[in-house]
């Protein structure tokens, strides 16, 4: 080949070696600031996740501290108001029982001396005008008697009415199940206070004449028992969920 060739052919061989060497170089950086961007695009997006998900965490335990602040607060509350409405349940009960019950005795007041007589009424807690009306009466039995009913009736409505308010203000602390049982309870002992006083005033003797008095002997004690196992269940339950605060730990701790 003749020199003005090979010198021509050098010269575009030259270029050619600088142009790839600039379209490398080029690729090169381009692909250096392709990852470098990527990088950095994904950097910020991973660190915008990990900044969501650490608001909703926070959010969540937020919510469940307020939850079980709130879990915390009504369990007190329930265990607060629970052994009340049993301690009241069973006053009315013994209240409703002794008034209802078929062996009333009654002493002979007729047969007392004065002064015997005088100190028994003293003790029955009657009112100066109610004790007065007794020893005055000619059968003295028969007024005591009908005024030892009254004043009984009078009391037993106060014990019956002194859980009943105190129960309905507080049935919101217990489940369907336990408020079903006390409300049959509550139910008897009504229907056979109701029924004394009844045949007190209007009755007659027949058959099944204290019927609803009756219920309440056979079923109410054990009805009452059962109410009682359920709540030193529940309370109990309670009681240990207090004693192991795991479940709090476990919430804050998220």
């Amino acid at each position: 080949m003749v020199p003005a060739a090979e010198t021509i052919l050098s010269i575009f061989g030259g270029v050619g070696l600088a142009a790839s060497a600039v379209v490398g170089a080029g690729y090169g950086l381009f692909k250096w600031l392709g990852e470098k961007w990527l990088s950095s695009k994904f950097d910020q997006q991973l660190e915008d996740y990990k900044h969501l998900q650490i608001r909703e965490l926070e959010s969540l335990k937020l919510k469940i501290n307020s939850m079980l602040d709130r879990s915390v607060k009504l369990n007190q509350q329930e265990f607060d108001v629970l052994p009340k409405i049993w301690q009241k349940l069973n006053e009315a009960h013994g209240e409703v029982s002794r008034f209802t019950s078929p062996g009333q005795f009654h002493p002979d007041l007729n047969r007392m001396g004065v002064a015997e007589r005088e100190d028994f009424i003293d003790e029955r807690g009657f009112k100066d005008y109610q004790k007065q009306e007794i020893l005055e009466a000619s059968d003295k039995n028969k007024k005591y008697q009908e005024t030892a009913f009254w004043k009984q009736l009078n009391d037993t409505n106060q014990a019956y009415l002194d859980f009943n308010n105190f129960y309905i203000i507080n049935t919101i602390f217990l489940t369907d199940e336990m408020k079903s049982k006390v409300d049959d309870v509550r139910d008897m002992m009504f229907d056979a206070m109701r029924e004394a006083q009844f045949e007190k005033q209007y009755g007659e003797p027949r058959k099944d004449r204290y019927e609803k008095r009756e219920i309440l002997r056979n079923e109410g004690r054990s009805k009452i028992d059962d109410i009682g196992e359920e709540l030193r269940k529940r309370l109990w339950l309670w009681r240990e969920e207090v004693d192991n605060p795991s479940l709090v730990d476990r919430a804050s701790e998220k």
